[in-house]
């Protein structure tokens, strides 16, 4: 992605590969273009890449946090960099559930990503769930908490596309690290 920017009195203009957009300065204005970025105008540049009504995929202005936001639930699901590479080596495994899903197969599905990041799949429930999970006392079964977002099945792809196109669009994403790969990993409830 090239950007470039020339200010005018008036005018920012932002040239984004084949998309040229000429915004308004005014503070706090919000500009959607190509269904996939947000400008907020006066304040750093957050990258927002929508992924059904109401909801997107946000990486933030330090490129150290990444979610999955309902703006109307206001339910979410937040990665560090490492939950977030440990999170991607997942999609496989989860397209070949869904896929099971879809033929109408049972599938009870529950993988960890990361500290109390899990996702799920599970036949009664046609949804992608993305979930902080804990341990109750005096148990040692890993239980869901309601911190977390289900990401219905028609979201699936077009968040696997905008997932991909913040991987390509921002080197820093791109370079992320599982946390099972981090030398300080030595427990899955202290991954980074």
């Amino acid at each position: 992605m090239t950007l470039t920017s020339a200010m005018s009195q008036k005018y920012v203009v932002y040239t984004f590969s084949l998309f040229l957009v000429t915004l308004s300065t005014i503070k706090g204005l919000t500009i959607v273009f190509s269904n996939h970025y947000l400008l907020d105008i006066g304040r750093d540049i957050m990258k927002t890449f929508k992924i059904g009504n109401d909801r997107s995929l946000k990486l933030n202005k330090k490129n150290d946090c990444i979610s999955i936001e309902d703006k109307g639930t206001k339910k979410a699901a937040y990665f560090t960099r490492a939950r977030w590479a440990s999170f991607l080596l997942c999609l496989d495994q989860i397209d070949d559930q869904l896929r099971r899903l879809s033929e109408g197969e049972d599938v009870v599905f529950c993988l960890h990503y990361g500290g109390a990041g899990h996702v799920s799949l599970t036949k009664g429930f046609r949804c992608v769930d993305l979930r902080k999970f804990f341990v109750p006392k005096d148990q040692n079964t890993w239980k869901p908490t309601k911190t977390g977002i289900a990401l219905r099945l028609h979201e699936w792809p077009t968040f696997k596309q905008a997932a991909e196109k913040l991987r390509h669009d921002n080197p820093a994403v791109a370079n992320f690290t599982p946390c099972f790969l981090n030398t300080d990993h030595n427990t899955s409830m202290n991954c980074p």
